[in-house]
């Protein structure tokens, strides 16, 4: 029987992730209710995670002003030459990597392990989903979304 999942608390989610964007990508935002995003951003990532007695993935959603500002903290891009295309996507896909890390981190540092995926552009789904977070930042009118979902890992749900 695997090991109950370690519930996950928004705040503490906020905490990790806004220490991540100032401390790794020089990005000051501030955490808003999910409720106040009138349209969703555009610009998305997920990436799974999984070990024998968890399965999860985390989304992000960003505008894309939100991801020319992580673009030039994280990898000193200049602003102006991420555009919405296949670069804005790559900047996202590597602040998935490092969304995810503090995920994992959070879910159980050094005691449980977790195996992360490669950051996509696909959409992924948890198969049996028994717990969602959800978090927004604003940073000077720019959004940045990032959804955790968790559930049993995939065999669990096959013998369930």
């Amino acid at each position: 029987m695997p090991d109950p999942m370690m519930k996950l608390e928004p705040n503490d989610l906020i905490a990790k992730v806004d220490n991540a964007l100032e401390t790794m990508c020089f990005v000051m935002a501030d955490a808003i209710d999910p409720d106040e995003i009138d349209d969703a951003p555009s610009l998305r990532a997920w990436i799974q995670f999984h070990n024998e007695s968890e399965s999860g993935c985390v989304e992000l959603a960003a505008t894309l002003g939100f991801v020319q500002e992580v673009g030039s903290g994280l990898l000193g891009i200049d602003m102006d030459e991420i555009s919405e295309d296949q670069h804005a996507q790559d900047v996202l896909l590597e602040l998935a990597n490092v969304v995810a890390g503090e995920v994992v981190n959070l879910l159980g540092g050094e005691n449980t392990l977790f195996e992360l995926g490669i950051p996509s552009m696909a959409p992924a789904e948890v198969d049996v989903p028994t717990e969602h977070i959800a978090v927004s930042f604003d940073s000077m009118g720019e959004v940045f979304c990032v959804d955790v979902e968790r559930g049993l890992p995939a065999s669990s749900a096959d013998a369930a």
